[in-house]
């Protein structure tokens, strides 16, 4: 995401605080403010002859425009609170990627979507998906008609951001029905909290699907947005029900009507979750660092903090947020990497614990330790990885996925890889022998003094944290990789060009968790199968780009890849290139084979 940074008006600021001895005709240069006034006093009484800008009635306050004199007036009024710059902030530019979203996976959500408890004979299906729980995104707003973003309340979504010019100055009055997203962010977001995947695309499926969405646009085209403009919407969110706040946004100056908005919205119920910031080192921002609101920093798919991260000792909690693929604007999707997307999902589980009845979902969120630590004044922060599973107060009882499952095999070796989709302890087994795997995610062994031409089958086993037993091949308790070492039956070729003889593929489901098999045969001019050959295949969905991978050919010519998917609709895996060493040449035909989840 983008890191807001404040632009103090340094000067103005000093106008504010030291009262300077100019009338109000010798002055009359116009400053935007943020006028707080007492509880129980009539703040139209004391705005009635102001320019007032935007109501803020969650702080009983305004944002006007004034001169110098003016700004004196009200510096003395016994009636206000305080006089403050209304603040800018901007957003900085992201980076976008081509992968998949990996964390909605990770925290677990589709596990609390499916859950069941078992007492006795009786099974009772008592998961949740956000169903009747309203999450309010307070950023640029909300595409409204992107494909899965179909939980979007269109008819009580707001904007509070008036037409401004290129130079940032406002050209006209706010009209409240333009919260359509003009930037693309507010849209990732909301994609990451409550993307609900159209049958018909490569879809984004959030954390909580069936949350009801609401664009509360505080922040223009180009991600800047005055400080008036963010209370106001939190001040709409306490007078329309909304249950969680979402704020992937982050300055560095606090003021006190922003953190009275905070104060009051959580009073008044509401759970707000904001970005921690990207300075990428110890910083203090806001409204992240309010007591009344959830501080959350970004890891990535191995669970290592994002070097990009602001800490400091308000952080509570950490959740995805590099490389995160959601909507975007348009009916589009992209990957990209920020603070911004670790708040979102932050947010989702929030709405499943309130969907779950969990009493107080703050002081009921919580996850893993994967070693995250942060030293602030010689005290440790450690935040935990958010787990929607523990936060439900579920149970884990589900298996670790084994996925993308490759070996490169030589006439007496075979070197295995493959992945999980959580930490996971792993070995491969032939018989009675075990070998050891590296590595928590991201697993490998290799296995040496094989007896060349031969065929094995290994049992590949992985073991999460709370001892639950891999899934993924036909039996749903174990994986079975076949291959065959080179050098048994070398076939002599009447030519060195190969060619795909055949590709095919197939699908398996395990819980909530799809892959899709493939396997290719490369033959030579004869017919006869390649061994030794590195074959790489292209997964796609639709014009978008899901994997590429690679796999060595046994001796009967055939490469297996194995690759989890997470969204509906026709895939198609495409053989990209072929290769083998000793003068070999592949005939460069790109065949194909479609499969349909």
């Amino acid at each position: 995401m983008k890191k807001l940074i404040l632009a103090i008006l340094f000067m103005v600021l000093v106008m504010m605080i030291v009262p300077t001895a100019l009338a109000e005709n010798e002055d009359d240069t116009q400053y935007r403010l943020i006028v707080m006034v007492k509880e129980g006093v009539d703040r139209s009484s004391v705005f009635k002859n102001d320019d007032v800008q935007v109501d803020l009635g969650i702080i009983n306050g305004a944002a006007i425009m004034a001169n110098p004199g003016r700004i004196k007036a009200l510096s003395k009024d016994k009636n206000v609170i305080s006089v403050e710059t209304d603040m800018l902030a901007t957003t900085s530019d992201y980076t976008p990627y081509k992968r998949l979203s990996w964390g909605v996976n990770r925290i677990d959500a589709d596990m609390v979507w499916n859950h069941e408890t078992i007492v006795g004979d009786v099974t009772t299906k008592d998961g949740a998906t956000g169903t009747g729980i309203h999450v309010a995104i307070l950023d640029t707003g909300i595409d409204s008609d992107h494909p899965d973003l179909k939980n979007l309340d269109k008819t009580n979504s707001i904007n509070f951001v008036p037409p401004t010019n290129r130079a940032g100055r406002v050209t006209g009055t706010t009209d409240p029905t333009k919260w359509d997203d003009d930037n693309g962010h507010g849209t990732h977001c909301a994609g990451i909290v409550a993307g609900n995947e159209a049958n018909t695309n490569n879809g984004m499926i959030g954390v909580a699907p069936e949350a009801t969405l609401h664009a509360v646009k505080v922040l223009d085209s180009r991600g800047s947005g005055q400080y008036s403009w963010i209370i106001a919407g939190i001040d709409w969110c306490v007078n329309n029900d909304i249950h969680v706040i979402s704020m992937s946004l982050s300055g560095s100056t606090s003021t006190l009507d922003l953190k009275t908005a905070c104060d009051n919205a959580y009073e008044a119920g509401i759970n707000i979750v904001a970005a921690a910031g990207n300075s990428g080192k110890y910083s203090v921002e806001y409204p992240a660092s309010y007591d009344s609101v959830i501080s959350v920093v970004a890891v990535d798919r191995y669970d290592k903090p994002a070097s990009f991260n602001s800490w400091n000792e308000y952080v509570e909690i950490a959740a995805p947020g590099v490389d995160i693929y959601s909507t975007w604007n348009d009916g589009k999707y992209k990957t990209i990497s920020g603070t911004s997307m670790a708040c979102p999902h932050v947010a989702g589980i929030i709405a499943l614990m309130i969907e779950s009845e969990i009493g107080s979902p703050r002081a009921g969120l919580t996850g893993d330790d994967v070693g995250i630590k942060y030293t602030v004044n010689s005290k440790e922060i450690t935040p935990l990885l958010v787990d929607a599973l523990i936060s439900c107060e579920f149970t884990d009882t589900f298996p670790p996925m084994v996925m993308e499952v490759g070996s490169t095999v030589t006439d007496t070796s075979a070197t295995i890889s493959f992945y999980t989709d959580e930490p996971s302890s792993s070995k491969v087994t032939l018989g009675t022998t075990d070998h050891t795997c590296t590595g928590t995610f991201s697993h490998s062994v290799t296995i040496t003094g094989l007896t060349s031409g031969t065929k094995y089958d290994y049992t590949i086993t992985a073991t999460d944290e709370e001892e639950n037993p891999n899934s993924g091949g036909a039996d749903p308790n174990k994986y079975i990789l076949s291959f065959t070492t080179t050098g048994g039956s070398t076939t002599d070729p009447t030519t060195s060009e190969m060619t795909v003889g055949s590709i095919s593929a197939t699908t398996k489901t395990a819980g909530p968790n799809k892959f899709i098999d493939t396997k290719v045969k490369i033959v030579d001019a004869d017919g006869a199968g390649v061994s030794s050959a590195t074959v790489k295949i292209e997964i796609t969905l639709g014009t978008t780009s899901i994997a590429t991978s690679s796999a060595t050919t046994g001796t009967d010519g055939y490469a297996s890849f194995s690759h989890k998917v997470t969204s509906s609709g026709t895939y198609t895996i495409t053989v990209i290139d072929v290769s083998k060493d000793g003068g070999w040449t592949w005939d460069t035909v790109e065949k194909y084979t479609e499969v349909k989840f």
